[in-house]
């Protein structure tokens, strides 16, 4: 690459004295030796179209260069000059990207010799502007891009599919399968894995095969009928199944494996969509918009429950299958909590219990489960149905044929995102959810002989004596505290998902039951801070201040004191310092 010289700046050097020996030439790729600052990226990036045809044409700069560092502590990251094209609206950004790729520059990282993600993920949200453009003039590294990479790092990986599935690309997804994407993907050695990060004791081919989700199931869960109807009429296999550890990050339908499972998940939720649940925002709030928004959103709920209708008699007619054990109830009714009221670790009354029977008739015979994953199965819908029979039963007893299980542990069905507490939350049984904590305080504590305790008499009914539930205990040996399994379940989290006020206010106080530690405060102002950071629900996070007091008590030390007031601060009174 020649240098940029003009007549001027020779004159200039040939006017220096003769000591000074320093080269102030410089080159048309970065405008000083020390920081690689490149005149082409600026001008795109400012839009100055005929600069950077100049710097092209005259003076040959390089359409692939890479600006910025790349420093983690930081922040900072390299871009391609192709990422500063594609910033711009359709008018400019067209012409720019044409330019660039005329002159050489591709999807092709020149410094990784591999296809760059964040510049592929902009081509792709830009979708009609440009991936035509590089379709045409970019052929042979589109097409790589689209059908070869594998990007894994830590708790995901996509192709180029996926990611605009995952990213609610719908329209992309369908234009990159004409274009020629892989309807399924084959893990074979045609594949390049991208791995930034790898599980100890595995090859990045191996993980990147056990966390890839196939697009058919992404679409699935991403609400995308139309999108699944075209891999299935491509080649995509309608019984495509996952893992249980690709489900482990499911947030909602976690008992969901197989495709036609999460259709007929999505097609239950959908149908028991009910628009006088809405919450508009405070802006919209009384307004005309507000009308408008629901009943664009009515409109929505209802196309695409003949889209996913239309889907899930494809998917019958091609042999797809369901799960076995599945078992998609219909939502339980909501039973309120009293707000503004502290959670107390105790079992449903008598009369609450004789209710929660009433309400199902068919009792499930726990003597007749024959194996621990059916146990494990039965106690999640017993949580998610609101049976308190069949709770205790399972935990608080032996169960099976001849009684040869033991009781089934609370922590040891439990994790983060999973669990019997979080699955009676989710089915708003609030009830049944303080039962569960209560049975896991019961399962992990070490009770002396004797000590009349409230913790297990307040679970003692008709079928479980006071000493049969001491001794539980001792059978079951659960060293997790009910705080971890509450903590871990991410309830705060699921509610804040489904935006429902009740259930977050029963999540946080369910939490704030326990004593909590200095990480636990931590944890909170973070919580806190990421409510407001989002934004996308301010009831959310008045519902967090109210009853935690983060992140404005807890962000200074317990007293401060000002020099130029009277005012001293109380314990839980800090001030907004940063």
């Amino acid at each position: 690459m020649e240098s940029v010289s003009t007549k001027e700046r020779k004159v200039q050097s040939e006017g220096q004295p003769s000591g000074d020996k320093r080269d102030r030439s410089v080159h048309v790729d970065s405008l000083t030796k020390k920081y690689q600052m490149s005149p082409l990226y600026i001008a795109v990036a400012l839009a100055h179209v005929a600069a950077a045809e100049a710097l092209l044409t005259t003076y040959h700069a390089n359409a692939n260069i890479i600006a910025g560092e790349d420093d983690a502590q930081r922040g900072t990251r390299t871009a391609h000059v192709l990422e500063a094209a594609l910033q711009h609206p359709r008018d400019i950004c067209r012409p720019l990207v044409t330019m660039l790729l005329q002159h050489g520059a591709s999807l092709l990282d020149p410094s990784e010799n591999t296809v760059s993600r964040s510049l592929l993920f902009l081509a792709l949200k830009r979708d009609e502007d440009v991936l035509d453009i590089f379709a045409e003039l970019d052929n042979q590294n589109f097409m790589t891009a689209i059908t070869k990479p594998v990007w894994f790092e830590m708790m995901s990986c996509l192709n180029a599919l996926t990611i605009a599935i995952e990213s609610g690309l719908e329209n992309t997804a369908l234009k990159l399968l004409k274009y020629g994407a892989p309807p399924q993907l084959d893990f074979n050695s045609s594949l390049e894995i991208v791995a930034g990060f790898t599980p100890f004791g595995k090859k990045p081919e191996e993980a990147a095969k056990d966390d890839f989700w196939q697009p058919i199931l992404r679409a699935a869960s991403k609400e995308m009928p139309r999108l699944m109807i075209d891999l299935l009429d491509r080649g995509a296999d309608p019984n495509a199944t996952l893992t249980e550890h690709q489900a482990r990050y499911m947030l909602h339908h976690r008992e969901c494996r197989t495709v036609l499972d999460i259709v007929k998940a999505k097609l239950l939720e959908l149908r028991n969509w009910n628009k006088d649940e809405e919450t508009p925002g405070y802006d919209i709030r009384g307004t005309p918009e507000e009308a408008k928004q629901i009943t664009g959103k009515e409109n929505a709920v209802a196309q695409l429950i003949k889209q996913y209708e239309a889907t899930e008699a494809k998917l019958v007619s091609m042999g797809a299958r369901v799960s076995d054990g599945l078992n998609l109830q219909e939502p339980p009714t909501p039973v309120p909590i009293r707000p503004h009221k502290r959670v107390q670790l105790h079992a449903p009354n008598s009369s609450e219990a004789e209710t929660q029977t009433q309400q199902h008739s068919e009792e499930l015979d726990f003597r007749k489960i024959e194996t621990l994953e059916d146990g494990h199965q039965a106690l999640l819908a017993a949580c998610r149905e609101g049976n308190a029979t069949i709770v205790k039963a399972l935990t608080l007893e032996r169960w099976g044929p001849d009684l040869k299980f033991p009781p089934i542990s609370i922590s040891g069905v439990s994790g983060y995102f999973k669990g019997p507490f979080l699955t009676a939350m989710e089915s708003k049984n609030y009830d049944i959810a303080r039962t569960v904590v209560h049975i896991a305080t019961v399962q992990q504590a070490d009770f002396a002989e004797n000590e009349q305790n409230d913790l297990y008499n307040g679970l003692v009914d008709d079928q479980h004596s006071a000493e049969s539930i001491k001794d539980v205990s001792g059978e079951v040996k659960s060293t997790v505290t009910a705080k971890k399994i509450v903590f871990d379940s991410g309830s705060c989290f699921a509610a804040e998902k489904q935006k429902d006020v009740e259930m977050l206010r029963f999540a946080i106080e369910m939490e704030s039951s326990f004593a909590l530690e200095q990480s636990d405060l931590n944890r909170r102002i973070g919580h806190a801070w990421a409510l407001v950071e989002r934004g996308d629900w301010p009831e959310a996070f008045e519902e967090y201040t109210k009853a935690t007091g983060a992140p404005f008590k807890h962000v200074t030390p317990p007293v401060v004191t000002f020099a130029s007031s009277s005012l001293v601060g109380e314990p839980g009174h800090g001030t907004l310092l940063p």
